[in-house]
């Protein structure tokens, strides 16, 4: 995984040791609105459980509880194979406790990091259901979150920065503690022992520091596998050489393992030992995750690409010079594992003093070593930071700490204070100790016995202990002259190897020598003159020898007690044969200028030429990887290839893009005519130059460029700046196009021209700096910027001579965005051009076809065809009238979609290469909308059904197969509506509609509580030949006395009332005009609802009943004839008819076709109980009924 996870800063500078803020703790604070269940609940801290509640997201570190059984590597002797026994349980134990935790996240779509030697996973922004779903996991200890905190002062006086030494006293730090005449008694210098650091990196090649780097291969060569580890990659990508971008790490580094200094006085305290580091400070700061990877790394170093760990080169002393506020536990199980593995863990204890309890973590750790400061007067470091009263076991040992001398990047030296110059005093001691004394190694407990028993005490309590051991300074000043002298040793002796080449007698630096004898084993790396030097208990040894490009040698020799033995050998040279290639970009274009390396070998980068060739000399036949370097167009790659005589492998460099999709490549070199001058001269002039064509960059379109003498040109504003920036590049030039900006001048011999070629759509701008003069030489060039109308530029070398200014070393060439926040970068200050060499930017890809709908093939304008690349960028077009489209996409594999308002998105996988950028793809829409089906509820189809869409939309009537479907329905949320009539239930659903939606109904027979069901039929009616009611104008009625018993949910009654407003009830008068919903407590209740509306009569109108059959057939009708609405005098008839066996009809003789209140818009139809619970409610405010309908409703078989 490629994720950051920067919200963890462990600030530092590059002066001092800053310790910080601790992580938020896991008690106090209000408790988190039930952000995960109580059981798991005690795993989350509570500021955690705060920030993710509610929607929020975090950053955060989950701890796993199992545990590595390291016992099998505690029994082992031997560091490197100590080494490897416990780097194996640890990651076996980290690997089986986080599956479940991390399967949790991947199912998330989370980022996260898992590590071993510290069995946690880092995730990055985490939701309130991950943290809680991960506490539920049984094999997660503790979930919490790390803060950012701010950068603290220095501490006063230690602001000095002269690159030669400061007076007085400068240099007094080491003779302080006893090395130089350790050294002397000893004989040795740390040889044998390698020194590692986590820090902000360190100048490998810096004079003091050069000669015991491990990486070291002699003749200038370096190796930097297994020796230097950047994991944000900050020095380079690839990872390919160390760097130091703020000064500290080289400044401990030099105190711990560095030679002398500018006056000759020695600035490390083991100069023979070797150092490697890691990057776990990217600058002022340190995330917590580049210090979970550099610790990890450590214990199994890996090459340059992170792989091939080899536990055997695991350092035996790390130096950490930094730190955080107060107490926090987060690298316990990192020191814990370092110890376990046999190296031993220094840390400065912080520069918080004077006060007590100001030792941060992880100095605070019991199971760290902890150094505290102390001044040249022989008196504690103000600053120093100190233990807590009753707890008075930190810090451990006190070194030098205040104006110390010592390497800064450049090849500078520097005197600088703090705990954090302090402790690489210790680490160092320990390489001299366990160099002198191989017993030791490993053995942390008896190291740092030895360290407390020989310092000085001081007897300072005010932080609580005695004068053997105080919280001010731990046991004392350290004494490495004492340690060493105390050391068990037993009867020793040395050993000198010293490796010449067979042929040529020069010394073989950095060769690998392992000896074994006497149940040990050493290794160390031979020195730039080809020598080493080992301290050793009496006995027989073995030293084996390998060295690359040398055959590998052996010899025995025996060491005695006072005495050093002599070992030399001559390495036989291997064969070896040259390796050349092509290297090119992804269109096969040559690439000058990248550095070409053979991974794991001493052998120095190369870099290709003008033709794209690399050659690299003096490579042993056999199988390597080679890594190329960013270089103009293209980024950085990386292969396995088998070196033989006459191979010649062919690189091909990565695709350099940007966030908006742009990309580089070599394209043929064909220079276009620039007839017409443009009147700009001088020196850092520039004039606004109207353009032909409208010229898309970056999403914008602009009609004007300001041309500048300086070599570039900008979309947005004129700007006379001569001092090159890198890209990207937040101040001007912005919206540019720059083929080579440095300072120019276009004096009386230089011209800036300009031209147009092609015909529209494909035409081509060019402006042309014509052999324009690079300020402060004699060097002219000539070259162009080509603006296409269809997107796109192309920069052109005409002229370039064979000199690095003019070939770029001065000089930024490539494009940016408005605001400077994207770019693609051809170079920087790097002489990569050449004449008739020529570069295009642009989104390289394009599509192109037609959109039309799929069903009626029609052409449709303004459809959308949409991108979104992984990284958001957007890439989109739309259709002209005629239907087609051309869409710029950047290489890769793409979905891309077609819609229009009215029509479902439709996803067409695309993928764009070099090889066909050019595709045509043509689309056809599925218009959105909805079908189904309508059936009964035995699942017959129904016809007739009415379904509508929003109520708003004209009906669709299912056929025989019940199917209906409404297309070209804008996308969004809507209603379906399916009505038959009032004797079946409505069926409605909403539903978000982005494509054609598939939703079947089921009209189930309305029925009421007392079991009546209703069928609606055509059928002739005749009218009713009866007697007429008293009944006149509005809102009247009248009781009529029935010939029979009518039976109306299971009562009997034996009179009804009439009312005008065309109900018939049956418990007392109806006198409501407007209609109601039914049942309901509130109205007449015991009633047949014909047609309750709001009716009157005049004199055409008549209520009439009559009386038919014979018992028990009989039936009893109301008709209400030419009854009028108030509103607009419309009359409408029905009638209303109870039979003796219960059954109730509701006929309509004349309703008027097209008025929607004749049509039951306004009224309530159906049938309700006495009491007001019960009814069959055939309609309610709904158009439902017409002329020639009957609407029948029966009882249940057994009333």
């Amino acid at each position: 995984m490629t994720a950051r996870f920067p919200f963890l800063r462990l600030l530092l500078t590059g002066s001092l040791l800053v310790l910080l803020g601790a992580l938020p703790t896991t008690t106090g604070g209000a408790p988190a609105r039930a952000a995960v269940p109580p059981a798991a609940g005690a795993k989350v801290a509570p500021e955690l459980a705060r920030k993710v509640a509610g929607g929020g997201r975090a950053d955060f570190v989950v701890f796993l509880s199992a545990r590595a059984d390291l016992a099998r590597a505690r029994g082992t002797t031997d560091h490197g194979a100590r080494v490897a026994a416990g780097t194996e349980a640890l990651k076996g134990a980290a690997q089986d406790s986080q599956k479940g935790p991390s399967a949790v996240l991947r199912r998330a779509g989370i980022q996260h990091q898992g590590f071993w030697l510290v069995n946690v996973i880092v995730v990055e922004s985490g939701d309130e259901k991950t943290v809680r779903t991960l506490a539920e996991q049984p094999e997660v200890r503790e979930i919490r979150q790390v803060a950012p905190v701010r950068l603290p002062e220095p501490p006063s006086g230690a602001k000095a920065t002269a690159d030669t030494p400061a007076a007085p006293p400068a240099g007094w730090n080491i003779p302080a503690t006893g090395a130089p005449q350790a050294w002397e008694r000893f004989g040795t210098r740390g040889e044998g022992v390698v020194i590692a650091s986590i820090d902000t990196g360190v100048q490998f090649d810096h004079p003091a520091l050069a000669a015991s780097y491990r990486g070291n291969a002699g003749g200038g060569t370096y190796n930097h596998d297994y020796n230097w580890y950047d994991p944000t990659k900050l020095c380079g990508k690839p990872m390919l050489t160390p760097c130091d971008n703020n000064g500290h790490g080289t400044h401990t580094m030099g105190t711990a393992a560095g030679g002398n200094g500018p006056d000759g006085a020695p600035i490390g305290m083991a100069p023979g030992a070797r150092w490697i580091a890691a990057k776990g400070c990217e600058g002022g700061s340190c995330s917590v995750d580049s210090l979970l990877r550099a610790g990890e790394w450590l214990a199994a170093p890996t090459d340059l690409r992170g792989e091939n760990p080899r536990p055997d080169l695991a350092p035996h002393v790390v130096n950490n010079s930094w730190g955080m506020f107060g107490n926090d536990p987060f690298y316990t199980e990192m020191v814990q594992g370092w110890r376990d593995l046999g190296i031993f863990p220094v840390f400065a204890a912080g520069n918080s003093g004077p006060e007590c309890d100001t030792t941060g973590s992880p100095g605070d750790y019991p199971t760290t070593y902890s150094v505290a400061a102390y001044s040249p007067s022989g008196e504690i470091a103000k600053f120093s930071s100190r233990g807590h009263p009753g707890r008075p076991g930190k810090p451990d040992i006190t070194a030098p700490g205040e104006t110390i001398l010592s390497s800064m990047p450049g090849g500078k030296y520097q005197v600088m204070s703090g705990t954090s110059m302090a402790a690489p005093h210790v680490a160092g001691a320990v390489a001299l100790l366990w160099s002198a004394s191989p017993r030791l190694i490993g053995d942390f407990a008896a190291t740092a016995a030895l360290l407390g028993s020989t310092a000085v005490d001081v007897a300072d309590v005010t932080c609580g202990g005695t004068a053997a051991r105080n919280g001010v300074w731990g046991e004392g000043r350290m004494d490495v002259l004492a340690a060493m002298a105390a050391a068990p040793k037993g009867d020793m002796g040395a050993v000198s190897v010293r490796l010449t080449d067979v042929d040529d007698g020069q010394p073989v630096a950095g060769a690998l020598a392992k000896v074994t004898g006497q149940g040990m084993e050493r290794v160390g790396a031979t020195a730039p003159d080809g020598t080493l030097r080992l301290v050793l208990p009496t006995g027989h040894y073995t030293v084996a020898v390998s060295a690359f490009a040398h055959l590998p040698a052996s010899k025995t020799f025996t060491v005695t007690a006072g005495q050093t033995a002599s070992v030399a050998l001559a390495l036989p040279d291997a064969p070896t044969v040259d390796l050349t290639g092509p290297l090119h970009d992804i269109v096969g274009q040559p690439v000058k200028g990248a550095q070409v390396r053979l991974e794991r070998t001493p052998l120095p980068a190369v870099t290709s030429d003008a033709t794209g060739t690399y050659r690299i000399g003096g490579v042993p036949p056999g199988t390597y990887w080679l890594t190329v370097s960013d270089a103009g167009c293209g980024l950085g790659s990386r292969r396995e290839v088998t070196v033989t005589a006459g191979a010649q492998p062919a690189l091909v460099m990565g695709v350099r893009d940007d966030a908006a999709g742009h990309t580089c490549h070599g394209v043929p070199y064909t220079p276009l005519a620039a007839p017409d001058p443009i009147a700009l001269t001088g020196d850092d002039a520039f004039v606004s130059v109207p353009l032909p064509f409208p010229v898309a960059h970056y999403g914008q379109t602009y009609g004007t460029a300001w041309v500048s003498t300086n070599g570039f040109l900008s979309f947005l504003a004129g700007t006379k700046m001569a001092a090159n920036s890198a890209l990207p590049h937040g101040g001007p030039p912005n919206a540019s196009v720059i083929p080579f900006w440095d300072d120019l001048v276009v004096d009386a011999s230089a011209s800036v021209r300009k031209g147009v070629s092609g015909a529209a759509p494909q035409r081509r701008f060019v402006i042309e700096w014509r052999n324009v003069l690079i300020y402060g030489t004699t060097q002219r060039i000539t070259f162009q910027a080509v603006l296409e109308e269809q997107g796109g530029s192309t920069l052109q070398y005409v002229d370039i001579p064979e000199a690095d200014r003019a070939q770029g070393s001065s000089a930024t060439v490539g494009i940016d965005n408005a605001d400077g926040s994207i770019a693609v970068p051809f170079s920087h200050n790097r002489p990569i051009l050449s004449a008739q060499r020529a570069y295009r930017f642009a989104v390289p890809g394009v599509l192109q076809g037609e959109i039309r709908d799929l069903d009626t093939g029609a052409l449709l304008d303004q459809a959308l065809v949409k991108v979104t690349t992984p990284n958001g960028t957007a890439f989109e077009a739309r259709t002209d009238a005629t239907g087609r489209y051309a869409l710029r996409l950047p290489y890769g594999d793409h979905q891309v979609a077609a819609s229009t308002p009215l029509h479902a998105p439709t996803v067409a996988p695309v993928t764009v290469t070099p090889a066909k950028s050019v595709l045509a793809h043509d689309f056809r829409l599925d218009a959105n909308g909805v079908r189904g089906v309508v059936r009964t509820e035995d699942g017959a189809a129904l016809p007739g059904v009415s379904v509508t869409l929003d109520d708003v939309t004209p009906p669709v009537v299912t056929g025989p197969s019940g199917e209906y479907r409404f297309v070209a329905v804008p996308a969004g949320q809507h209603r379906v509506t399916a009505v038959l009539d009032g004797c079946r239930v409505t069926g409605q659903a909403v539903m978000d509609i982005e494509s054609m939606e598939t939703h079947d109904f089921v009209l189930s027979r309305k029925r009421d509580a007392f079991g009546h069901l209703c069928t609606r039929a055509s059928q002739s009616v005749a009218p009713v030949n009866g007697t007429p009611l008293a009944l006149t104008g509005d809102d009247a009625e009248v009781a009529v006395d029935l010939p029979f018993a009518l039976p109306i949910y299971g009562k009997s009654y034996n009179r009804a009332y009439v009312s005008t407003n065309g109900v018939l009830s049956f418990n007392r008068p109806h006198y409501l005009w407007n209609p109601g919903e039914i049942p309901t407590r509130n109205g007449t209740n015991a009633a047949l609802y014909p047609f309750w509306d709001d009716l009157s009569m005049d004199q055409e109108s008549s209520v009439h009943t009559a009386a038919t059959g014979t018992a028990p057939h009989r039936s009893f009708t109301v008709e209400w004839r030419k009854m009028r609405f108030r509103a607009d005098g419309t009359r409408i008839t029905f009638q209303a008819t109870v039979e003796e066996g219960g059954t109730v009809r509701f006929s309509y003789l004349d309703i008027p076709e097209g008025n929607e209140q004749a049509a039951g818009s306004h009224a309530t139809i159906g049938m309700e109980n006495d009491a007001g619970t019960d009814a069959l409610s055939y309609s309610y405010r709904r158009r439902s009924v017409r002329s020639g309908e009957v609407v029948t409703i029966t009882g249940p078989a057994s009333p």
